[in-house]
């Protein structure tokens, strides 16, 4: 007979939400940074179109070294969203 663990409503959340970072982790690894003209062909559509959803914080953007970056995993955000 094999002895089973009783776990507590909070240990399972503490531990979905350890997973959930996990994955965040290991997409952040592997993800792709594009410039506003490259990520405007991703989604196809035009640079001013990209721009004014970058201004009105549709599709999050990152900066870092003078540049300005948009993950892939920010337009598929936009996307799903």
């Amino acid at each position: 007979m094999a002895i089973q663990k009783l776990v507590t409503n909070q240990e399972l959340f503490e531990e979905i939400e350890q997973l959930k970072e996990t994955v965040r982790t290991l997409a952040a690894i592997n993800d792709r940074a594009y410039k506003a003209k490259s990520a405007a062909k991703v989604l196809d559509i035009g640079l001013t179109t990209m721009k004014k959803l970058i201004r009105n914080g549709k599709i999050r953007t990152h900066k870092k070294e003078g540049g300005t970056f948009i993950l892939h995993s920010d337009l598929i955000e936009y996307v799903k969203n």
